[in-house]
């Protein structure tokens, strides 16, 4: 409740209480909403260490700048420009679909981990590097969708895989656990 508080005070205090004046001073650009949310609302802020290096993730905040382009061009106003810099929405559906695809494999011990559903630690090395495989595997994706269509995103593969993975089948395998509000 704490975030919620903190996030309407920043809200209040930084842009006169309207989410239009977040968008208004992105410039319109997806890295700028998304920088804007990271670096002024804290709960945005996702990121991780591994092998000592800082990971920024930034799933929600990606995210909604995906939802309010989306928004926007359903309206038929100018969505957000750069979306191609927003990478895969790495969070716990995306890993769980591309393994079901055949496009992330586990080690044994991960995927004994996650199908007996026994909890992985938010920061992990295992949570950070599902989540990493997760970003890596889509990219690859674009590129390799890129070179036969125009202006293939990664959020727009994220969109496909999220939604492919919400159509339940009997095979379907577990996703990882972990206790978190990253994603």
């Amino acid at each position: 409740l704490q975030g919620l508080w903190n996030a309407g005070r920043v809200l209040e205090e930084k842009f006169s209480g309207s989410w239009g004046n977040v968008l208004q001073q992105s410039g319109g650009s997806a890295q700028q909403f998304v920088e804007l949310l990271v670096r002024d609302f804290p709960c945005f802020d996702d990121t991780s260490t591994i092998y000592g290096r800082e990971v920024a993730f930034y799933k929600r905040a990606q995210l909604n700048a995906k939802m309010v382009h989306d928004a926007l061009v359903s309206k038929s106003e100018a969505g957000l420009t750069e979306l191609d810099t927003l990478t895969a929405f790495a969070d716990y559906k995306i890993p769980q679909i591309l393994r079901k695809l055949g496009i992330l494999s586990y080690t044994d011990k991960l995927a004994h981990t996650i199908d007996t559903r026994t909890l992985i630690e938010k920061d992990s090395e295992e949570e950070v590097e599902l989540r990493l495989a997760c970003i890596i595997a889509v990219e690859k994706m674009k590129l390799a969708f890129n070179k036969k269509y125009d202006n293939v995103t990664s959020s727009h593969i994220d969109s496909l895989l999220w939604n492919e993975s919400q159509k339940k089948h009997p095979d379907d395998m577990p996703y990882h656990l972990t206790y978190t509000t990253a994603y």
